[in-house]
């Protein structure tokens, strides 16, 4: 759902003339127990038909430079998707737990 969202975004904020480098390098790492908490983190990889790493190309984008104005778009996405994320979380929960108590009968 987050990965959904922040793809929908950076199509909004990129030029008309872009490659598709940036949105095609996102990704996600496995998820991880970390003492109960599970957590997985998106990034950026690679570089782009130029050469550049896509993971400066989007934290320019995110931040800024001295020469480029901020254009945000992993967080405003991740804000908006956040409820919808933890919804579709929810109901995964909710169908595994169905499932154990199901197979015990």
């Amino acid at each position: 759902v987050i990965v959904d969202a922040v793809k929908k975004r950076l199509r909004t904020v990129v030029s008309d003339e872009s490659t598709g480098d940036l949105e095609a390098s996102m990704g996600l790492t496995k998820m991880q127990d970390d003492h109960g908490f599970i957590h997985t983190k998106l990034g950026f990889d690679g570089y782009d038909r130029n050469g550049h790493p896509n993971v400066v190309k989007a934290r320019a984008l995110e931040s800024g430079t001295s020469k480029q104005r901020k254009t945000p778009f992993i967080r405003p996405a991740v804000n908006a998707a956040k409820g919808e994320a933890v919804e579709k979380m929810s109901q995964v929960v909710d169908q595994k737990i169905k499932k154990a108590t199901s197979e015990r009968r």
